[in-house]
């Protein structure tokens, strides 16, 4: 479960909400994955997180409008997970012509 959207930090604001996260997120971590009760987080940050707000999944191919310009965008969070096959992808695109 995840805090509900009343409940969620101002995004306009990127200053870290140290109470938030030891009130709502940490316990959730610690549920989930036991062993984070040991654990402290040393230093933070906020930063905004990317995303395609259409239907959260990643953009991938060539822009509709600019010639010779391919797009591999909007993957969010999980974008370190999807490098491999999106850069694959890309490659075949450009010199195959298709995936």
């Amino acid at each position: 479960l995840h805090p509900s959207q009343e409940d969620e930090p101002d995004p306009g604001d990127l200053s870290v909400d140290h109470e938030f996260f030891q009130e709502q997120v940490w316990p959730r971590l610690a549920r989930r994955v036991p062993a984070f009760e040991a654990l402290r987080p040393r230093g933070s940050w906020a930063g905004y997180y990317d995303h395609n707000a259409f239907d959260h999944n990643g953009v991938l191919g060539p822009h509709p409008h600019l010639e010779n310009l391919f797009v591999a965008a909007g993957f969010s969070g999980h974008g370190l997970q999807h490098a491999p096959a999106t850069g694959r992808a890309l490659a075949e695109l450009v010199v195959k012509g298709r995936y």
